[in-house]
């Protein structure tokens, strides 16, 4: 993690971008949409709903979330992409921006062309898990469970083109686990369907479980970070569980649309970076199942770079997708 002190280092180097008097100075004079690609309940609405609250406070005016879920991400981005760059637009991204990239030529935007980064705001790992009921204890466990009842599993994901859709396929080409797979529209949605029994594994961000798992209704079998969760301990990564250099996390990030006046988004990118760098902040969002990363556009930008080869290459690798 970030220290406080680079990150207050970063925040002196922004504000220097700002103009002492800028031409949106009166913004925002109305609602500023943060939107979320997916449905409410979910990791990056709560993210986002956190965001909107400071924003609301630090910058005056109204933040609020608008969530417009399906198409694994493209319908909320791509109207983000499309919309007047007035400051009035902000996207509240995931990591189903590049994979949606990665997955179809037809995705109707462009990651590093059609937004202007604002700042990287965390990370969080997917985590495979089970109702405490299915009687499965482990990643081997739940692959031998499938061995045993072939074609009787399913796995709900936040949607088709996310980080957990992409895991799940990855874990089925190494193991051989069979279990097909139901997209819903967030994990909130794909969780109620794990609770309910309609799915015997949700594969989400760790955000979406961590509740459930320490009440014991949940049972998460491996993480996907490079070391376990600290929220978390007794749950071992997907390294430990057998499978090296299996590590897929998901990102949260801030951005507008392209052409975007720079004095609006460097006030964004200020405010966020100072309130990600508070202790307050960063215990709150731990708890919640969020690594804060509280870095600038050039290091969201870098992350999406590197997101768009590592999604290429596991969905050539698997045979997912369209050209």
């Amino acid at each position: 993690m970030q220290s406080i002190r680079a990150i207050g280092a970063s925040i002196v180097a922004l504000s220097l971008l700002i103009p002492s008097t800028p031409a949106h100075a009166a913004w925002p004079e109305r609602p500023v949409r943060l939107v979320v690609a997916v449905a409410a309940g979910g990791p990056t609405d709560d993210l986002a709903r956190i965001l909107a609250n400071n924003f609301s406070e630090k910058l005056g005016g109204s933040f609020i979330v608008e969530n417009r879920g399906g198409g694994g991400g493209r319908i909320g981005i791509g109207s983000v992409a499309r919309a007047e760059p007035d400051g009035y637009s902000i996207l509240v991204a995931a990591s189903s921006l590049t994979i949606s990239v990665a997955i179809s030529s037809a995705t109707p935007y462009d990651p590093l062309t059609d937004f202007t980064p604002i700042a990287l705001v965390a990370t969080s790992p997917t985590s495979f898990t089970v109702k405490s009921s299915l009687g499965v204890d482990s990643i081997k466990g739940l692959i031998a469970l499938s061995a045993q009842r072939p074609d009787a599993i399913n796995y709900a994901t936040p949607g088709t083109g996310t980080v957990g859709h992409l895991a799940a396929e990855l874990l089925k080409m190494r193991s051989g686990l069979r279990m097909a797979h139901v997209a819903h529209t967030g994990a909130g949605p794909a969780l109620q369907s794990l609770l309910s029994d309609s799915v015997q594994v949700i594969v989400t961000p760790v955000p979406a479980i961590q509740t459930q798992v320490e009440a014991g209704t949940v049972k998460a079998l491996a993480v996907t970070s490079a070391k376990r969760w600290p929220k978390l301990p007794n749950i071992p990564t997907m390294v430990e569980s057998g499978y090296d250099g299996f590590i897929a996390d998901t990102f949260f990030g801030l951005l507008a649309p392209t052409k975007t006046p720079p004095e609006i988004v460097a006030k964004l990118t200020a405010t966020a970076l100072e309130f990600l760098a508070q202790p307050a902040t960063i215990e709150r969002l731990q708890r919640s199942g969020y690594d804060v990363a509280a870095k600038g556009p050039d290091e969201l930008t870098a992350r999406i770079k590197r997101e768009l080869d590592l999604w290429k290459g596991i969905v050539k690798q698997a045979g997912i997708g369209s050209k």
